[in-house]
């Protein structure tokens, strides 16, 4: 089941689909399928733990999503629900083996997996003639805002005299994001290494965060790539962008600017519209696109994509009713996350700099991917990873079965950069 789990994260990092006349199928649906098959085959029909609050926490949500996709079409409400029940069947074959994952070589596979697609991206790249930019390729740039978390994580749960190849490989990801011009990956990537700078202070962080902003900023001027100055620059300065008029004055973004800016500024402004006369139901999952074709067919094509970001797109489609069962899922994992860790921590298995860092590296490439990236597959995965973050913790951290195990210090540790965790629980690798 590990290897499965992560071939179906890493196939959402794949361009390959086939088109269907209702929905598209991805490698993932076939293994979501799949792992659910092994598990009736092992008799895994039910969760050990019982039922995990994240995942009934998803319900609410789900369910609203798919009656509002409804109200549009049938076809509509069907393709929905097929996307959902594809997730949710993922979901479950997780949730009942939590207990039989190897979860050192699970983020071993998604480092080493994400990796190579990243190297892949890159080389096709260069082999076309893009030595930067390396966003053409919309499915595999996923890595670059995904990728620092996996290794961040093991960064901080790794013995310090053991840091430097994961280090040299965190400098070397740190070139390569930059080069990619990915803002939501430059985003994440600056966050986590302030954190793992302040090593999960506080006031450390918020200092280091200044200076990483200044130095992007100052970074911007320097560099001789138009394309990455600006990229840099709208990271550094977000206000500065996203002037829509320009766009459907001209049929161009403006000077400086980025026609993905543009569109984000033109839905936020629109949306702001639909939202304002739809407030507690939305306009319907989906309809903001529909809308936007009917309506606004006369605007620069650029213009007329989909809301790029999850809350914003909740809030127009599912209305205030949507919005808050979607927050639900976030606040009730983070509430969860916090209680696991911090037994951990009152147990003398995690320091304090390790529990705030491991929810840093958790939510915020989590919280940037769906805020700025469009609704689908992707977006519905990353909410169940957030909703079940808690329960694969706690067996992460639970006593192993087959296992040495550390020894651990009576008294609390102090908040720098503390001994390794305990030995992850070993189970079935299949």
């Amino acid at each position: 089941m590990t290897v499965l789990t992560a071939l179906a994260v890493l196939s959402l990092f794949t361009p390959f689909r086939v088109s269907l006349p209702l929905v598209y199928l991805r490698p993932f649906d076939a293994i979501a399928f799949l792992m659910v098959g092994f598990c009736f085959v092992r008799g895994r029909v039910f969760p050990r733990r019982g039922l995990p609050p994240g995942l009934v926490m998803l319900l609410p949500y789900f369910t609203w999503h798919v009656l509002s996709a409804l109200t549009a079409s049938i076809n509509n409400g069907l393709r929905e629900a097929l996307q959902i029940a594809t997730v949710m069947a993922f979901t479950w074959a997780v949730v009942v083996t939590l207990d039989d994952y190897d979860y050192r070589r699970l983020v071993r596979l998604l480092i080493v997996g994400m990796a190579l697609i990243t190297l892949y991206s890159v080389g096709w790249h260069i082999a076309h003639g893009y030595w930067t930019g390396w966003k053409r390729l919309v499915d595999p740039k996923a890595t670059f805002t995904f990728l620092p978390l996996a290794l961040a994580s093991v960064i901080v749960t790794r013995v310090r005299d053991r840091r430097t190849w994961l280090w040299i490989g965190w400098a070397v990801l740190g070139v390569v994001v930059l080069c990619s011009g990915e803002r939501k990956g430059l985003i994440v990537y600056s966050v986590l290494s302030a954190g793992i700078l302040a090593r999960g202070r506080v006031l450390p962080f918020v200092l280091v965060t200044v200076a990483a902003i200044t130095a992007l900023t100052v970074l911007s001027g320097l560099i001789d790539d138009p394309y990455l100055a600006r990229q840099v620059r709208s990271v550094a300065n977000p206000l500065d962008s996203g002037d829509y008029s320009t766009a459907l004055a001209t049929g161009e973004a403006a000077e400086g600017d980025s026609r993905s800016n543009a569109q984000r500024g033109f839905a936020a402004s629109l949306a702001g519209t639909l939202i304002e006369n739809n407030l507690l139901f939305g306009v319907g999952t989906n309809q903001y696109e529909r809308i936007i074709a009917e309506q606004f067919a006369y605007v620069p094509e650029f213009l007329r994509l989909g809301i790029h970001g999850e809350f914003l797109r909740v809030l127009t489609e599912n209305g205030l009713v949507g919005l808050l069962a979607y927050l639900a899922v976030w606040g009730v994992s983070l509430v969860r996350m916090r209680a696991v860790l911090g037994a951990a921590v009152r147990q003398a298995q995690l320091s304090r700099s390790q529990m705030a860092l491991l929810q840093l590296a958790a939510f915020v490439p989590c919280l940037v991917y769906v805020s700025f990236e469009a609704s689908g597959t992707h977006s519905l995965v990353v909410l169940f990873f957030i909703s079940i973050y808690a329960d694969m913790a706690a067996v992460w951290l639970a006593p192993p079965r087959r296992a040495f195990r550390l020894p651990l210090r009576s008294g609390p540790r102090p908040s720098h950069w503390p001994e390794p965790l305990v030995t992850i629980h070993t189970g079935s690798t299949t």
